[in-house]
């Protein structure tokens, strides 16, 4: 099966799909604007040129994908990759919805025009979460018949590693710093939890624009001696990581699925993360971690401290969450079900 998929090459999650699939025998070529070749899999990448480099590149990411003669055409994001496939004419696309394409580019109608149109064009589009699949169709309701779920699962190790055993609770995080991932509310909630509990360490990986802003918040709520900017993780790296934490904190204000939920609970860590879009279909409330209200200090401290004051809890929080990520977001099976439906849609496609 060949496979043209157009995507951001610097995407952690498209770098994940194209060499998944490539090391299940497909025949995979990636065409990007900008970002970087990927190691494995066939690279195109397109310059760059301005805001509207989508639409002056899109003949030229069409030509590219006919020459590799492809079975079918998949867009990882339905804004800009999506226009891609939208002009694919000679054998049938799929477009992946990925969150903010969805929930916050078509705010305006001309955008909204635009996405539906884009949409309604796919021969399938698929969606990460129960969530994310609702938003879409209240969008573009039209896609109902075309539409489905196949979450973005995670690499579960083989065994895991006890909870550390010295020192004060250590916490992670593993978001971007953005203000839509919450770093600075997490940073506020840390002063009281630091208050409640004295020692306690949070490792805040990852980058991003507010990353100097917080580090400054940092030391004026008298953290700088127990908060560790510890710059990004690549994903390779991301199980070792977590392994060295009791727990991980998502107090994200937005999230339509929530794959750091996945791959903390597949190493074993109890989650504690804001109750916002597809977050409660991937954490279960009480088992495999707690839920908070989004943008609220005091209640992600005082589930932090729960957490912290009880380790049989942390612990069996941790157990449950392995075994709930185990039974229903593991990658091969991720992987099992995309290269499922490329098969139905191409079949569907040649008796159509």
């Amino acid at each position: 099966m060949r496979v043209v998929i157009f995507g951001y090459a610097l995407s952690v999650h498209v770098q994940r799909w194209v060499r998944g699939l490539a090391r299940r025998g497909l025949e995979i070529k990636l065409i990007s604007l900008g970002g970087e070749t990927v190691e494995e899999v066939e690279t195109r990448l397109l310059a760059r040129r301005g805001n509207w480099s989508y639409l002056t590149q899109a003949a030229a990411a069409v030509r590219e994908a006919r020459r590799f003669r492809p079975d079918i055409v998949h867009a990882h994001y339905a804004v800009g990759y999506g226009l891609w496939s939208w002009m694919c004419r000679f054998c049938p696309t799929i477009i992946s919805v990925w969150g903010s394409d969805i929930t916050a580019f078509p705010l305006r109608r001309p955008s909204r025009v635009l996405i539906r149109s884009v949409l309604s064009r796919a021969d399938h589009v698929t969606v990460t979460s129960r969530f994310l699949q609702k938003e879409t169709l209240r969008l573009a309701p039209a896609v109902q018949p075309r539409l489905t779920v196949i979450p973005f699962g995670v690499t579960i190790p083989e065994t895991v590693e006890p909870l550390p055993a010295k020192g004060p609770i250590r916490i992670c995080y593993i978001k971007s710093h953005v203000t839509v991932c919450g770093p600075d509310i997490l940073l506020h909630a840390m002063a009281k939890v630091k208050e409640a509990l004295g020692e306690v360490t949070l490792s805040m990986a990852g980058e991003g624009k507010l990353t100097g802003e917080l580090q400054a918040l940092a030391a004026r709520l008298g953290l700088s001696e127990c908060v560790h900017f510890t710059g990004f993780i690549n994903n390779d790296d991301i199980h070792s990581f977590l392994k060295s934490h009791h727990l991980m904190v998502m107090p994200s204000l937005r999230e339509a699925f929530g794959v750091a939920v996945l791959e903390a609970s597949a190493c074993g860590r109890a989650v504690v993360a804001s109750d916002v879009g597809g977050v409660r279909e991937v954490l279960i409330d009480g088992r495999t971690g707690l839920l908070t209200p989004p943008g609220d200090a005091e209640g992600l401290a005082a589930a932090i401290i729960k957490l912290a004051r009880d380790a049989d809890l942390c612990k069996r929080m941790g157990q449950a969450g392995r075994q709930f990520v185990t039974e229903h977001y593991s990658w091969d099976k991720s992987l099992d079900m995309m290269i499922g439906l490329y098969e139905q849609v191409i079949h569907e496609s040649k008796n159509h």
